[in-house]
């Protein structure tokens, strides 16, 4: 995830993390998410695992995440940044992007 030499530079690095996080989202959500939700639900609850969600949340937004998970195949999709690098190095995105986020998080 850290090599420092892809010949794309930062925005291909991005890309090839990003795909695969958003297949191993996919695949557990395919797979253990789908077939047994209460289940995942409760090993995170009883892990070691620091949350502030309750069963309260969880029972709360259920629904949704079985309309998710029964409507969708891939609900995570990968979304690549787009901007350039600043006279201080650090990479800034433009205004093309920001403007897309209202949409890729479904508040329009």
């Amino acid at each position: 995830m850290c090599y420092p030499d892809y010949t794309g530079g930062e925005e291909y690095r991005a890309k090839v993390v990003g795909t695969l996080a958003a297949e191993l989202l996919n695949s557990g959500c395919r797979g253990i998410l789908q077939d047994g939700l209460d289940s995942v639900f409760s090993e995170i609850i009883n892990s070691d695992i620091e949350t502030d969600i309750t069963r309260y949340d969880y029972d709360e937004d259920k629904p949704a995440i079985e309309y998710v998970l029964g409507n969708s195949t891939s609900p995570a999709q990968l979304v690549i940044p787009s901007g350039s690098y600043n006279e201080n190095g650090c990479y800034q995105l433009d205004d093309v992007f920001v403007d897309s986020l209202p949409r890729w998080f479904a508040m329009e």
